[in-house]
């Protein structure tokens, strides 16, 4: 694997593989640029390495890395995203308040929020709903469950203008 290319990788249990250009990996994670439909960019993934099965390259994959190089994404800037140790990323989600779209291993499903406390092997994540509504739990997510990270993207971006809008409107009240 190496910095700067495009990979496809196929996860343990799933159907569809993630792809994206590599930003940076170690030992536990791979940081990449979130490549969907071909040529969309859609935000940054932290992956982790121990649900891989599968990384690779291809003439087709070739192709669409010269596309993406031709439509200026492989200089879009990448945020320092430590990856450092197990821990390091939500670590630096928390800190910095960012929304994370959360993937588990079944890929059916995923999660939406904020990483509000980071323990070895847990984290809590405040969710928000599919209408951009926050709700009133939190979660006790085990690391070892879930697949990647992402941040940016387009399904985030769009449950937070959602949560904004939820936010400015008057409060209703129940006719008596």
């Amino acid at each position: 694997m190496e910095k700067g290319k495009l990979y496809s990788f196929e996860i343990k249990g799933w159907k569809e593989p993630i792809c994206g250009i590599v930003e940076a990996f170690s030992v536990d994670w791979i940081l990449i640029k979130w490549i969907i439909n071909d040529f969309l960019f859609d935000g940054y993934s932290v992956i982790q390495r121990r649900h891989i099965k599968k990384c690779f390259q291809d003439e087709n994959l070739l192709f669409k890395e010269s596309v993406l190089r031709a439509k200026g994404v492989m200089d879009i800037p990448t945020p320092e995203i430590p990856i450092d140790s197990k821990s390091a990323p939500l670590k630096w989600f928390c800190d910095n308040m960012n929304i994370v779209l959360v993937s588990p291993i079944d890929e059916s499903v995923c999660d939406v929020g904020k990483i509000t406390k980071v323990l070895n092997r847990v984290f809590y994540l405040k969710t928000m709903d599919c209408e951009g509504k926050w709700d009133n739990v939190y979660d006790n997510c085990l690391l070892s469950e879930i697949v990647s990270f992402s941040i940016d993207t387009d399904y985030v971006k769009s449950l937070l203008i959602l949560s904004l809008i939820h936010i400015s409107e008057p409060t209703r009240r129940t006719p008596i």
